[in-house]
C-alpha cells in the first residue's frame, strides 16, 4: 500500500524531482536502480505491478539528451554475422567460376550497399588477375609473352560485369533470406524498449524489395519498426544519407537543407547529430558516418557482427569462449579505430551505455552553464 501511494504521488511530480525522490526513497526499500535491467517481456523485464521499479527502470538521462536513434539491420539487429548476405556473395562468385578471392576479401566491403559491394569485388578480381599476370610476365621468355597476354585478356573477358554480379546476387540473397535463421539475442527486447523511449529507425544496404522480404520473413525475431530506410531510397545509396533521410522523415532535419548557408548547414547538422546515436557492427558504416557527421554518437556492436569473421555460424558451438572473446575484442578494436565512440559486446548493453553517454553530455552542459 505504501509503495502504491508513493508511485501515485510521484506520477504527479516533475521528472527531475521524481528521479531524486525515488533515488532517496530506494534506500529504505533495500534495492538499487543498478540492479534493474532494461530487458523486456520474455527476457526478464520488471513486473508491471511494481510501479516504483517501473519508474526507475526507464532510462532517465537517455530521454533527457537524445532526440532520436538509428541502427543497422544486418549483423546488428538481424542476421547474425551477416552470414546470409555473405554466403550470397560466395555463391555468386562460385557461379561465375571465380576463385581468386578469399573469404576475408569477400567479407571486407560489408556495410556498403550491395551494388557497391559488387563493384568493389569486381575491381578486386580485375586487380588480382592483372597482378598474377604481371608476376608471370616478369619471369617469361619473349616467346611466352604473347601467349600470357592472350590468356590474361581471355580471363578478363570471362569476368562478369558489375550488373551481372549484382543481378545474380539479388536472386540468391532473396532465397537465403527467406530461410528461418538464428535470431540475434536481445534484439527484440532492445527494439521494443528503444521505440518506447524515443524515435528510432533502422537503415540497411539492401534495396527496398529485399528489405520488405527480410522483415516479413523475420517478423517473429524482431518487433515491427515503423521507420526503415533502404539503400535505394537515397541518391548515393550511402549509410550517412540513409541516416539523414531517416532524421528528415522524423522531422529533425529540414527537407531542403541545401537552401541554407554552408556554415549554417554544418552548425545545424552538428547540433542535431550531437543528440542522435547510431549503432552498427560494420567498420565501413562507422567510417562513412563518422566522416560526414563528426558529432554523432556511434556505438559499435561486436559479438554477432561481421567483424567476428565467422565463415560458418553452425560451427560456433565448436569454438571456445576464449576464441570468441578474442575475436570480439579484435572486432571492437577495429570499430574504435574507425571512429566509434563506444563498443559493446551485444545489445543487452546498448541502453545502459547510451544512458552513461547521455549523463556525460548533460553533466558537461551543466558545468558550462554554471561557469562564469
Amino acid at each position: 500500500m505504501l509503495i502504491r501511494r508513493f508511485a501515485l504521488k510521484m506520477s504527479q511530480t516533475p521528472k527531475p524531482i521524481v528521479h531524486q525522490a525515488i533515488g532517496a526513497r530506494l534506500n529504505s526499500f533495500k534495492f538499487r536502480p543498478r540492479r534493474l535491467t532494461y530487458l523486456h517481456k520474455n527476457e526478464l523485464f520488471l513486473p508491471k505491478t511494481n510501479e516504483i521499479k517501473a519508474l526507475v527502470a526507464r532510462p532517465f538521462y537517455l530521454q533527457q539528451w537524445f532526440i532520436a536513434g538509428a541502427g543497422d539491420i544486418g549483423g546488428t539487429f538481424l542476421l547474425p554475422y551477416c552470414s546470409e548476405p555473405e554466403q550470397a556473395f560466395v555463391d555468386m562468385l562460385r557461379h561465375f567460376k571465380i576463385d581468386c578471392l578469399t573469404r576475408e576479401e569477400v567479407r571486407g566491403p560489408m556495410g556498403l550497399n550491395k551494388n557497391m559491394h559488387c563493384k568493389v569485388l569486381h575491381e578486386l578480381i580485375i586487380d588480382k588477375i592483372k597482378t598474377a599476370t604481371v608476376a608471370k610476365l616478369s619471369n617469361a621468355t619473349s616467346e611466352q609473352l604473347d601467349e600470357l597476354k592472350r590468356l590474361e585478356l581471355a580471363k578478363l573477358n570471362l569476368v562478369p560485369t558489375v550488373d551481372q554480379m549484382y543481378e545474380f546476387y539479388l536472386v540468391r540473397q532473396d532465397e537465403l533470406l527467406q530461410q528461418q535463421g538464428q535470431a540475434i539475442p536481445f534484439a527484440a527486447s532492445c527494439l521494443i524498449e528503444m521505440q518506447k523511449t524515443l524515435p528510432f529507425f533502422l537503415t540497411t544496404g539492401f534495396p527496398q524489395n529485399t528489405t520488405n522480404l527480410l522483415l516479413k520473413a523475420k517478423k517473429n525475431q524482431i518487433p515491427t519498426v515503423e521507420h526503415v530506410i533502404s539503400s535505394d531510397e537515397v541518391a548515393d545509396r550511402s549509410r550517412p544519407s540513409m541516416v539523414s533521410q531517416g532524421l528528415i522523415n522524423l522531422g529533425f532535419l529540414p527537407k531542403r537543407i541545401e537552401r541554407f548557408d554552408k556554415s549554417l548547414q554544418k552548425e545545424l547538422i552538428d547540433n542535431v547529430m550531437r543528440r542522435v546515436f547510431f549503432v552498427t557492427d560494420a567498420v565501413n558504416d562507422v567510417q562513412s558516418v563518422r566522416k560526414r557527421f563528426s558529432t554523432m554518437n556511434i556505438i559499435g556492436v561486436t559479438r554477432y557482427g561481421t567483424g567476428m569473421g565467422i565463415d560458418d555460424p553452425s560451427k560456433i558451438s565448436e569454438m571456445s569462449d576464449e576464441e570468441l572473446l578474442e575475436r570480439s575484442k579484435k572486432a571492437g578494436e577495429k570499430l574504435l579505430d574507425a571512429g566509434a565512440d563506444k563498443v559493446i559486446p551485444d545489445l543487452s548493453q546498448l541502453i545502459p551505455t547510451l544512458e552513461k553517454i547521455a549523463k556525460q553530455h548533460l553533466t558537461q552542459r551543466h558545468e558550462k552553464s554554471c561557469s562564469f
